[in-house]
């Protein structure tokens, strides 16, 4: 292993009862060509395998570190625990239930290395759609690519692009991430926090199919309660104002201290544009909203 005081790269793997798919991820990590990583697994108290086989990782190879949450803290502070955790210049968060190539890792830490004015905050690759016994099915979105100078050109570069989440997989600067609020607690609520990466900076691609997404009847996309999965302790059908939330946050983006006040500013009118051009979609949903907290309060329930 390479004899940095820090590994490179951290990888960062929340998971909890990840089942049959979870063997081949696991050695889809530890078979990278580029070997300076450190392997971060964040146990949310899983109750079949999957903590077995984390801890068996573990004590084979000294990059794993196995951390084992004593009970469920949610999707969303899962995920951020193990952001929290690393150490290494660039992170990449890794879902369970994905496959990488072995260059994976190489070639986006190459693209961003060759970076010298980090005009891009992250990179990403190609990738294809694979059910679960690994047959390519289907034909997927790709991640976006851009570098525009100015904080609000890359938003409506990021606002314009096909909308796909696996950008959240991509390997991403450390340091900016973290400046970002990270994941939410609200279900797609990594769009936010992409959204706050294209703020920092723009992304990169590299044009290999490197990533294979896993789809499967597991997916969280199709989980029925997603806020008790993303908070673990909401009760189930309680009121959720989810858009409402999203807005909220687009105002403390803009108010974030990594734009100056012109940033902030131009920021602001691009959110407004994008605002105006989402209304038809975005009013019933906050109208939804408000009836259904309005529901919830009437009979003693808090929205949450």
């Amino acid at each position: 292993m390479p004899g940095h005081k820090e590994p490179r790269v951290s990888i960062g793997l929340p998971v909890y009862n990840a089942g049959a798919l979870l063997a081949p991820n696991l050695a889809a990590v530890m078979a990278q060509t580029f070997e300076d990583f450190e392997f971060i697994i964040c146990d949310n108290a899983s109750t079949d395998g999957t903590s077995d086989q984390c801890r068996a990782l573990a004590a084979s190879d000294p990059r794993v570190r196995y951390h084992r949450n004593d009970v469920n803290i949610g999707a969303a502070a899962n995920h951020n625990r193990v952001a929290e955790l690393a150490r290494g210049e660039y992170f990449k968060w890794c879902g369970h239930d994905d496959l990488i190539e072995p260059t994976f890792i190489e070639r986006c830490v190459e693209v961003l290395d060759a970076d010298e004015a980090k005009r891009y905050v992250l990179c990403f690759s190609l990738l294809d759609s694979v059910d679960e016994s690994g047959t390519q099915v289907g034909d997927p979105i790709q991640s976006p690519t851009f570098s525009d100078p100015s904080p609000q050109a890359r938003l409506r570069s990021f606002w314009n692009a096909p909308r796909m989440h696996q950008v959240i997989y991509s390997v991403i600067r450390r340091r900016e991430l973290m400046s970002t609020g990270l994941i939410a607690e609200w279900y797609g609520s990594d769009r936010q926090t992409l959204v706050e990466l294209a703020l920092l900076g723009g992304f990169a691609r590299v044009d290999e199919v490197l990533f294979h997404h896993r789809e499967h009847p597991g997916r969280s996309q199709y989980v029925a309660d997603k806020r008790g999965w993303m908070l673990a302790n909401n009760a189930n059908g309680a009121s959720e104002l989810g858009y409402w939330r999203r807005v909220g946050y687009l105002w403390e983006i803009v108010n974030r201290d990594y734009l100056t006040p012109k940033a902030r500013l131009a920021v602001a009118g691009e959110c407004t544009r994008y605002a105006v051009t989402r209304a038809a979609h975005w009013i019933p949903h906050l109208g939804r909203e408000l009836t259904s907290a309005a529901a919830h309060r009437l009979r003693g329930e808090e929205p949450t």
